[in-house]
């Protein structure tokens, strides 16, 4: 019952899930930010902190722009390799 017919319904949900968790994973700014501001050092410092301390820190725009492109790519990557397990049956 489950393998037929639960399973085949939540795939959907499943799948979405995954996606969103993925994506906001890579995104992780405020948490890590209000926590501990990146320390100890630069210990839980993420993509998306570097990106911020980059462009509005150091003043180079550019370059945070391309970090920003970065973790979108990325993102977009993430969401495709998850889909990719979305096997029709």
């Amino acid at each position: 019952m489950f393998k037929g017919i639960l399973l085949p319904l939540l795939r959907p949900m499943i799948i979405t899930s995954l996606v969103f968790s993925f994506s906001g994973t890579v995104k992780m700014f405020e948490s890590s930010l209000a926590l501990t501001n990146g320390g100890p050092g630069t210990a839980t410092k993420s993509l998306s902190m570097y990106m911020y301390d980059v462009s509005f820190t150091y003043n180079k725009i550019g370059y945070g722009s391309v970090i920003a492109i970065v973790i979108f790519l990325v993102c977009i990557l993430g969401a495709m390799i998850i889909n990719k397990f979305d096997v029709k049956e």
